[in-house]
């Protein structure tokens, strides 16, 4: 096909697009007018509508004062100076068994916990995903996520570090501060489970010695940019310090936890 004869292509798909009376994004990047004449079928323009649509769909499960906190701190970011919130909020009681009835256990978390999303019927949970997902598609545009790269593999290097280390040592050390000494507990199953508080409390003062140490001369985990890496973790330390865990010991972590809890739109997060 000859030069002129593809540029008359381009101009006349151009033309079509104008007619539709849309706004007209391409969801692939970098892509020529010609193949998206040839793939009109797959590529199709996004509007506004849909957009509004695929927010309309999203909804948030949670329970308050839980580990939904870290959801809850998340979408406060994304959600902050916006006319309307981004997600429909859910709220259930482990009290009354919502987590567990045969509807949430099979369309939203089968492990019967929260946090949880549903996002146009797609059920996500763990709040780590939650967070990486919700990054990754409504974060970016709003400069609260990075974009494909090394800075977002160091976003997630973090969110999933910290429900691998300071959450799982967290809970063991909550399981031990809420043990009782049950009638006929042998003195070795006390000590058992004070040797298991104690390594809970090392694990979390280790977690917290290598964020401080990531946190030496940065604002911010990804150095001067702010992103939801810092919101997931930070939304652990209230956690902690109702712990009796003395983030005090580390200098770096506590001037990054006050940082980032004075952001407007987490200052009345919870």
């Amino acid at each position: 096909m000859a030069p002129a004869e593809l540029l008359g292509l381009a101009q006349n798909f151009r033309n079509e697009v104008r007619a539709l009376d849309v706004e007209y994004r391409s969801p692939r990047v970098l892509v020529s007018d010609l193949f998206l004449k040839s793939n009109a079928t797959i590529l199709k323009p996004y509007t506004q509508l849909q957009h509004l649509q695929s927010t309309m769909g999203l909804k948030f499960y949670f329970v308050p004062f839980s580990t939904a906190g870290v959801t809850i701190a998340v979408l406060a970011e994304l959600e902050h100076g916006l006319k309307e919130p981004l997600a429909e909020r859910i709220e259930l009681s482990f009290k009354n068994g919502d987590t567990h009835t045969p509807e949430y256990l099979s369309k939203v978390n089968p492990n019967g916990v929260v946090p949880a999303i549903v996002h146009d019927g797609v059920p996500i949970w763990e709040s780590g995903a939650i967070t990486m997902y919700l990054g990754e598609t409504f974060g970016v545009d709003r400069s609260l996520y990075p974009a494909a790269g090394v800075q977002r593999g160091e976003a997630m290097k973090w969110i999933v570090w910290s429900a691998v280390n300071l959450a799982s040592h967290g809970r063991n050390l909550g399981a031990f501060l809420r043990a009782e000494k049950s009638d006929g507990e042998t003195e070795a199953q006390t000590e058992a489970k004070k040797i298991n508080g104690e390594a809970a409390k090392k694990g979390i003062d280790d977690g917290l010695a290598i964020l401080d140490g990531a946190l030496q001369g940065k604002d911010y985990l990804l150095g001067d940019i702010y992103s939801l890496a810092d919101t997931h973790i930070w939304s652990f330390m209230a956690w902690l310090t109702m712990m009796k865990v003395d983030v005090d010991k580390f200098p770096n972590v506590k001037a990054w936890s006050e940082r980032v809890g004075s952001r407007p739109a987490l200052k009345n997060a919870f």
